[in-house]
């Protein structure tokens, strides 16, 4: 198996400071970059999802990258950490929403109360309301507070059966399919660049993207295999497909989510995978959307399989 830190330095901006290169690997080490004082956190905190395919175990890896970093506005920030140390991929934009939803999942109980902090390094941590809260911490408003636009665009880009990890693209399909989601997410006035010393090929490189809030721009990146198509992208297109077929629904969207789930056979390395919220392999998020007429979803998959519906609650 290769080094991963030879895959962190192939990402590493061949001259100068391009922190933007670096934002997709930053989204998972977000454990490091929001982890609290260690009198504040027992253990190592834990993501429950990650879209990029780079090992992050070694402290090592941070050392690389993270002079490239820059800090970012939290409201930007498509990720947070829970309490509990979970660092998950934000949902609805609402911090202590998408902290409760998890917290349900976990522990199968009603969550406590929680507040939200700016951990002041470009981060958002979600604590107990009970918890003492660390130095350079602000709280946040109750509500909404990161970017929903900002989280759909990852989630659509990352989907795995219309998005850039559906298909292992090259950078003028990618180019394309980015356009696509900037333009319908109200963010037409972004760019999306290529790096021509990474260009995506769609052969032996694959395009990746790094979303940057700052420059507002997408920029996309070819690694090797990085987007081989996933095992669970037959159903992301099949419920994308019905989605787009029919006008409907959260509630009914979810019950399609779960019949089509049921439906389709996985079977990875030999063994036929149990598809289903039991298992724990499904994870249906509701997100209301009042101006949606219809629902939409977006699939990502990582240490599970993350469905998205956003939609009006009729």
């Amino acid at each position: 198996m290769s080094d991963p830190l030879d895959t962190v330095r192939d990402l590493a901006p061949p001259v100068g400071a391009q922190p933007e290169l670096l934002e997709r690997v930053r989204k998972d080490l977000m454990a490091t970059i929001t982890q609290p004082p260690q009198s504040d956190a027992a253990s190592t905190p834990r993501r429950t999802r990650r879209r990029w395919a780079i090992p992050i175990g070694a402290a090592a890896v941070l050392l690389v990258v993270a002079a490239g970093w820059a800090i970012l506005d939290s409201s930007d920030s498509t990720g947070l950490q829970c309490p509990g140390n979970t660092v998950i991929d934000a949902v609805t934009g609402d911090p202590v929403l998408d902290c409760s939803n998890q917290w349900r999942h976990d522990n199968e109980t009603e969550p406590p109360p929680m507040v939200a902090y700016d951990n002041g390094r470009g981060g958002v941590v979600v604590l107990l309301e009970s918890n003492a809260v660390p130095d350079g911490y602000t709280a946040l408003d109750p509500g909404p507070f990161q970017n929903a636009a900002l989280i759909e665009l990852e989630a659509a880009l990352g989907d795995v059966g219309t998005g850039l990890e559906s298909e292992c693209y090259d950078d003028v399909a990618a180019t394309r399919i980015t356009r696509r989601e900037l333009d319908r997410l109200g963010l037409a006035h972004w760019t999306v660049t290529v790096d021509d010393d990474r260009r995506p090929d769609g052969t032996a490189t694959c395009a990746t993207f790094i979303p940057d809030a700052q420059l507002q721009q997408v920029q996309l990146i070819g690694l090797p295999g990085v987007n081989a198509p996933d095992p669970y992208g037959d159903y992301a297109a099949a419920l994308n497909e019905e989605l787009s077929a029919s006008c409907v629904g959260l509630d009914e969207a979810a019950d399609l989510a779960r019949t089509l789930a049921a439906s389709t056979e996985i079977v990875v390395n030999g063994t036929r995978i149990d598809f289903t919220e039991e298992a724990g392999v499904l994870f249906i998020h509701i997100v209301e959307d009042p101006d949606a007429a219809c629902t939409r979803a977006n699939v990502n998959v990582g240490g599970r399989v993350e469905v998205t519906l956003r939609g009006p609650t009729q």
